[in-house]
């Protein structure tokens, strides 16, 4: 599972797939990286400062230890990436030793899951920084046990 995608939206004179009638002189652009690469936050850095535009970092169906490297990004990746969404998944293994320990005192998954997702916006408000907002929210229509949608914007965006 160490293959995912990253995509930004460019200004660009021509739209690609179909997104015109929504972001008119838009392109979307995908860009396959492996997410527990050594060198993704660089290479993801790399990438962001190409496209010079404001990027939020968009993480979906995070299995694992995915969720953190997303949430490492954004913390490592200040200021140029602005705000994160992310979408945890499935916990990491319970015998990986970067595990928080805590999220398996539980035999309860939902309880489980809950644990996770807090330890992940503990991660997002610590990159988020000093009056950064991070939100947790339940989204019922993600027809899943773990629905959990964490969001989070740097302070330096509230204030403008």
């Amino acid at each position: 599972k160490s293959l995912h995608a990253q995509a930004w939206l460019r200004q660009s004179p021509a739209a690609a797939l179909s997104t015109s009638s929504v972001l008119p002189g838009c392109k979307v652009e995908y860009v396959q990286l492996d997410v527990l690469s050594e060198t993704f936050i660089e290479d993801l850095g790399q990438l962001v400062a190409q496209v010079a535009r404001p990027t939020v970092l968009l993480g979906m169906h995070l299995c694992g230890q995915l969720s953190v490297a997303a949430a490492a990004a954004f913390q490592q990746l200040c200021p140029v990436l602005r705000a994160a969404l992310l979408c945890p998944c499935c916990l990491p293994k319970k015998g990986d030793p970067t595990s928080p320990p805590h999220l398996y005192t539980s035999n309860n998954a939902e309880e489980q899951y809950r644990c996770w997702a807090e330890h992940l916006e503990s991660l997002l408000r610590d990159a988020a920084g000093v009056g950064g907002c991070v939100e947790s929210r339940s989204i019922a229509e993600i027809l899943s046990p773990k629905r959990t949608i964490l969001t989070a914007v740097r302070s330096a965006l509230l204030h403008q």
